[in-house]
């Protein structure tokens, strides 16, 4: 594809509806933030949590209605923070770890984890992580445990170190066996055997390897078909484990690739993306189609652009155009399987806008021009 297609499509006008599916307008956080996290909570609710405009970390959180289309402002964190994690819990906490502070002129890794009882509307210190990091993965296990992997953390640089928290033992982490390889940006999930898949990430350049963490011990995966970072890693309802987009290590990726428990290698799906593009939002959709929703584009600095790739067929077709071009955002899917798409940056600057995706009648066009076959 040419990138004046590419261009063309990246900064296709907003469109109320699309293919298979249309956004509408979701109001406004009471914030605008990036580097911030969104969780489903057990009410259908969705706690977004702090996050970063400029060079100030945010201790606002917002709670999204569905219900009502709405937003209404939450306990505030007790520290500011961006590029953590937040894991919900079994008993319907949410668990925020890590991240980063802006002090001074520099950025600093926290160790610090709070709590948040959506019941009771309040933060709680838990017991901080025993290395401060921040662009790391937290999973929850079948029994309710939360693994934490990599990340990164100033003048150590990228990590290896893996921590448990259980909520049943909540004094403490436990340190566990370091991954294979240092990773930060990297993508995790869990898969139906319980085991946890770690992919790509970066450590000095993107990278292409895999590894999973089975009964307690890291096992090196195959490699990727290419190195990869700021990518997507979802989990298909079959089991297997697709890997999306990213950046490599001489630009934009618009690779699909998948892997199943034994396969001694990742496929490329029949199809790939129709541009290549990063740090965009993946979710798997109610009837196991993933969406895939804005990003950074090549030749362009955001795309408003979602794409829908069709499980069956093993194809990406149109899926809608967002009214805010976006990267850097958070996408979660909602009870009632619409998808709620927050923040992010639009034209560099930070978006406090928030739209939701819902499912429309019609073919599920492909995207015009050519497709970047592998």
């Amino acid at each position: 594809m040419s990138a004046l297609v590419i261009l063309l499509l990246a900064a296709a006008p907003a469109s109320s509806e699309s293919g298979s599916g249309r956004f509408k307008p979701a109001g406004q956080m009471s914030a605008a933030r990036v580097g911030h996290t969104a969780t489903l909570l057990k009410d259908g609710r969705v706690l977004v949590v702090g996050g970063r405009e400029g060079l100030t970390e945010i201790m606002t959180v917002d709670l999204f209605d569905p219900k009502k289309n709405g937003w209404k402002p939450a306990a505030k964190l007790k520290t500011g923070r961006s590029g953590h994690t937040a894991t919900l819990l079994d008993d319907g906490t949410v668990l925020v770890a890590g991240g980063v502070a802006h002090t001074g002129d520099r950025f600093v890794a926290l160790a610090s984890v709070e709590l948040y009882d959506p019941k009771k509307n309040v933060w709680l210190e838990g017991p901080p992580l025993d290395e401060a990091r921040n662009v790391h993965t937290a999973v929850k296990l079948p029994d309710g445990r939360v693994l934490v992997a990599g990340g990164v953390r100033e003048q150590t640089g990228t990590l290896s170190s893996v921590e448990l928290f259980d909520p049943k033992k909540p004094k403490a982490w436990e340190q566990l066996e370091p991954m294979t390889v240092p990773r930060s940006g990297h993508r995790a999930v869990v898969l139906k055997d319980g085991s946890v898949l770690v992919v790509g990430g970066r450590e000095v350049k993107p990278l292409q390897s895999t590894e999973r963490w089975v009964n307690g011990a890291w096992v090196t995966g195959p490699d990727l078909q290419e190195p990869r970072q700021h990518h997507a890693l979802v989990l298909l309802d079959d089991g297997r484990a697709l890997s999306v987009g990213g950046v490599t290590t001489t630009g934009l990726s618009n690779l699909a690739e998948l892997w199943k428990t034994g396969d001694t290698k990742w496929a490329l799906a029949e199809h790939s993306l129709s541009l290549a593009h990063a740090s965009f939002g993946a979710v798997v959709l109610k009837k196991g189609d993933v969406l895939v929703t804005g990003g950074e584009a090549y030749s362009a600095v955001d795309t408003p652009l979602a794409q829908r790739f069709i499980v069956a067929e093993q194809r990406w077709c149109m899926a809608g155009t967002m009214a805010t071009s976006r990267k850097s955002h958070t996408a979660t899917l909602l009870d009632d399987g619409r998808v709620l798409v927050t923040g992010g940056v639009s034209a560099g600057l930070t978006e406090a806008s928030a739209e939701v995706w819902e499912a429309a009648k019609g073919v599920c066009n492909e995207p015009p021009g050519l497709a970047l076959e592998p």
